[in-house]
């Protein structure tokens, strides 16, 4: 995931193995919520999630239960959602998100996490 302030200045990223999940409809769910739980982290008050999964931003979007294979964990996600003064979930198209999809492309198969930001190297 790449975070970024709301004028486009790199922050920092965040790549982890996606080892264990096989379906992409689930990696794209635990990048939401890792994005979120590292918001919260850096004590951000106002988030904007974009991602180029429709199905995720449309399950963050909707306050309704199904029984998709991600509604247990988008439902934790938009609860903990609920602790930013402001956030929103967009659709953006893939070629919006070059950086971060080649990012998790290159976290495929990794052992390991890694993130950097606010002065990190």
């Amino acid at each position: 995931m790449i975070i970024r302030y709301a004028e486009g200045a790199v922050i920092g990223i965040h790549r982890s193995s996606s080892l264990g999940t096989v379906d992409s409809f689930m990696v794209e769910a635990k990048a939401a919520a890792q994005a979120l739980e590292f918001a919260y982290n850096m004590g951000f008050k106002e988030v904007e999630l974009k991602g180029d999964a429709h199905c995720v931003i449309k399950e963050l979007q909707s306050t309704e239960v199904d029984l998709s294979p991600i509604d247990t964990l988008m439902e934790e996600t938009r609860s903990s959602a609920t602790s930013f003064n402001n956030f929103t979930a967009m659709h953006i198209g893939r070629e919006r998100n070059a950086v971060a999809h080649n990012l998790a492309k290159y976290g495929v198969g990794l052992n390991e996490k890694t993130s950097m930001g606010r002065g990190e190297s």
